[in-house]
């Protein structure tokens, strides 16, 4: 169903379909994400990994302004954990509320595909999505360091 937000325009979020590919591929970029197989997001569960992927798409008048990526865990054993990801909004539509309709949409789905709980993970200079995020109800875990060694 359609929502009015703050610049006026009307905005939907809903499901992606395979017909959003090139438009998912184009918020990734402006996201600072990398480049990947989108298509394989696309089906409903991947068997080898336990684990389903839903993908949202924020429109306005008909173009997709932000989208969010929740993994839902199928094993029961680890109590259905879904995984927030890659959660981007087009620059000129950030700080207008979007994100967080997005995000407020990511967890009613994953509530609604059996998930516990929900996680995340944001990088500590992104105050602005640290604060949607507490706002919305997430907690700080723990932090970690992300380390990498080159071969080349």
């Amino acid at each position: 169903m359609p929502q009015k937000w703050i610049a006026g325009g009307k905005m939907e979020i809903r499901r992606a379909k395979k017909a959003d590919i090139g438009a998912i591929r184009g918020l990734d970029k402006s996201g600072g994400f990398e480049e990947r197989v989108v298509e394989k997001y696309m089906c409903p569960i991947d068997p080898s990994r336990q684990e389903k992927t839903v993908i949202l798409l924020a429109e306005e008048n008909g173009k997709a302004i932000g989208k969010a990526e929740i993994v839902i865990g199928l094993r029961q054993d680890a109590g259905r954990i879904a995984y927030l990801r890659k959660t981007v909004v087009s620059p000129k539509h950030r700080n207008k509320g979007v994100a967080t309709k997005l995000v407020k949409k990511a967890l009613e789905e994953a509530r609604k595909e059996g998930a516990s709980a929900i996680d995340l993970h944001v990088i500590d200079s992104n105050k602005t999505a640290i604060g949607m995020y507490g706002k919305l109800g997430f907690r700080l875990r723990h932090k970690e360091a992300h380390m990498r060694k080159n071969f080349r």
